[in-house]
């Protein structure tokens, strides 16, 4: 989300030291081919084929041993890459000239970086916002409360929860989640509620959600019809699946 400083270890080919990427032990050793005089392809039935008596043009009468002729070697390098801010799963990031060494001395090819974010505790994302859980006992959601909220960046942010507030309900916090892109602009973060619900209630606390049983408003007219067409439909299910 915020960006990173990291250490990456990857293998790369590179010229061998021992020949200078020539791939001959001596310099000498390296004779121009006769078939294709030098061209590395010969042209056959009007199309041009890579020549298959020597290596772009050149036989090697003496391989190094240290590449097998190759000129090329494998090395482990660990290089520190700026990961930027906002990447998610399956983004790629171009370190560029980082890669295997060029043929004929040309420049590195470019490191490519597949990112796998890592899931966090307490955020998550969607899109380009973030998405913090916070939960809330029954009282508080029921009452309402002043909450503070962690954002990416470390920070508090006092939060007003409003009386009645539902389990899953959002609320979003503008310009408290991370920068999208090149942008400095700062991006939602999005306050999702998960209401708590005792597992088990004392004697005084059962007496009390009793007392507000009594006097609880009734059901609207159309919670009312929702709650018979559930009906409906689990008589229905109890029939058809246990008859």
């Amino acid at each position: 989300i915020l960006g990173i400083h990291k250490d990456v270890i990857f293998e790369r080919k590179e010229f061998c030291s021992n020949c200078s990427g020539t791939g001959a032990k001596k310099q000498e050793d390296m004779k121009t081919c006769d078939v294709c005089q030098g061209t590395g392809v010969i042209q056959k039935d009007m199309t041009q084929h890579a020549c298959l008596h020597c290596k772009d043009g050149v036989v090697i009468t003496n391989p190094c041993t240290t590449c097998n002729a190759s000129g090329m070697v494998k090395h482990s390098r660990t290089i520190t890459c700026i990961i930027p801010s906002g990447v998610i799963s399956g983004d790629t990031v171009r370190i560029k000239n980082q890669g295997h060494a060029g043929k004929k001395g040309g420049n590195n090819g470019h490191l490519f970086l597949n990112i796998s974010v890592a899931p966090h505790l307490i955020f998550s994302r969607e899109l380009d916002h973030v998405v913090v859980e916070v939960p809330l006992t029954l009282t508080q959601a029921m009452l309402g409360t002043t909450l503070h909220v962690p954002s990416v960046d470390g920070e508090l942010s006092e939060i007003l929860v409003p009386p009645g507030t539902q389990p899953g309900q959002r609320m979003l916090m503008f310009g408290r989640g991370p920068k999208s892109g090149n942008s400095k602009r700062k991006q939602i973060q999005i306050v999702k509620f998960k209401v708590q619900v005792p597992r088990s209630l004392n004697k005084v606390q059962q007496e009390l959600i009793q007392q507000f049983a009594t006097i609880e408003p009734k059901a609207s007219s159309h919670t009312q019809a929702k709650s018979k067409s559930f009906g409906k439909v689990l008589q229905w299910a109890k029939s058809s699946l246990f008859s």
